[in-house]
């Protein structure tokens, strides 16, 4: 009975180590890091904002954008060097760097998965406190998604946010049409007239 019962338990023992080996296995396919002592960029979004803040003032509201001021200073003082933040409509762009002495330690070890999942989560919980402090009315609760990667150099860091201010301009001008067409016309003759037209000839 004693040999029997050791080779069982030798047998249960292989297969508890075989069943630990695989599951490490599956999580560390996917675990990568970003390259260090890069700049890395994080963006979040808010998903289905449209709907979540429709009840608010447009094409502008005071209260919307002091809920998005107060979402990026939560987010500035969590992130480990974070250098700038920047928002438009329901994006946020987080700029950070790991680079400027030796001993600087990279947010969550640059670790893409823990860096998204813990920046989309801070500024989910920051916009609904400040959305609970200030009596705003949502429909459903504010969530964010996100993405994160490098870019090559600071040179390209400043270029990718020159992308984001032009995009977000032409976001502005666009949406700011849209609303002014909309109180003469209905939503539908808004986009048909304003489609494939440049930033100047929406001005005019």
């Amino acid at each position: 009975y004693r040999l029997i019962f050791r080779f069982v338990f030798f047998d249960i023992k292989l297969f508890v180590d075989s069943l630990r080996d695989r599951a490490i296995s599956y999580e560390k396919a996917s675990d990568i890091k970003l390259t260090r002592r890069l700049p890395v960029a994080i963006v979040l979004n808010g998903r289905r904002f449209r709907k979540t803040t429709s009840l608010f003032e447009k094409p502008h509201s005071d209260l919307y954008s002091e809920l998005m001021s107060q979402t990026l200073i939560r987010l500035a003082s969590e992130i480990d060097g974070c250098q700038l933040i920047y928002s438009f409509n329901d994006e946020i762009v987080v700029i950070c760097r790991n680079d400027q002495s030796f001993e600087t330690e990279a947010w969550y070890d640059n670790d893409p998965q823990k860096i998204i999942s813990a920046a989309a989560a801070l500024a989910s919980v920051a916009f609904m406190k400040a959305a609970y402090s200030m009596n705003a009315d949502l429909i459903g609760e504010p969530v964010f998604t996100g993405r994160v990667f490098i870019l090559p150099n600071v040179v390209e860091t400043v270029n990718y946010l020159i992308y984001k201010q032009n995009e977000a301009s032409q976001t502005a001008v666009s949406l700011a049409c849209h609303y002014a067409l909309t109180e003469k016309f209905d939503a539908e003759y808004s986009e048909e007239h304003l489609k494939h037209k440049t930033n100047d000839e929406k001005f005019n």
